[in-house]
């Protein structure tokens, strides 16, 4: 008896020799993915109670959740950055140079008659 788990969903055809005879067993196989998420899309509630009656934990509807946590103070500081942020096709000098290396690269091919 051995157990194979399937990575890839798909009907596969398994063949397997009996050993110490010239037989072959043939079966196929469907493998499924299963999306339990998906399949029904409420809160299972009871799930949920069983899963933290388990843990030591206790279960709460989200709004009266909401009550029981603590929120800690809001001890966020705003800043400004005093440049902005420029890549380097931003820059200037860069366009000038492109423009000056294209130019020249053009001007020495209608020198040699080239272009």
């Amino acid at each position: 008896m051995g157990e194979v788990r399937g990575s890839q969903p798909g009907r596969y055809q398994i063949r397997l020799r009996i050993p110490g005879t010239n037989q072959v067993v043939n079966e196929s196989v469907l493998i499924e993915l299963h999306n339990l998420e998906s399949k029904d899309l409420r809160q299972d509630i009871r799930q949920l109670q069983t899963l933290v009656a388990k843990t030591g934990g206790e279960y709460q509807p989200l709004d009266q959740a909401q009550m029981l946590v603590k929120l800690l103070p809001d001890s966020s500081e705003p800043f400004m950055i005093g440049e902005q942020i420029k890549t380097l096709w931003d820059r200037t000098w860069l366009m000038y140079c492109i423009v000056a290396i294209f130019g020249i690269e053009w001007l020495i091919r209608k020198l040699l008659k080239l272009a």
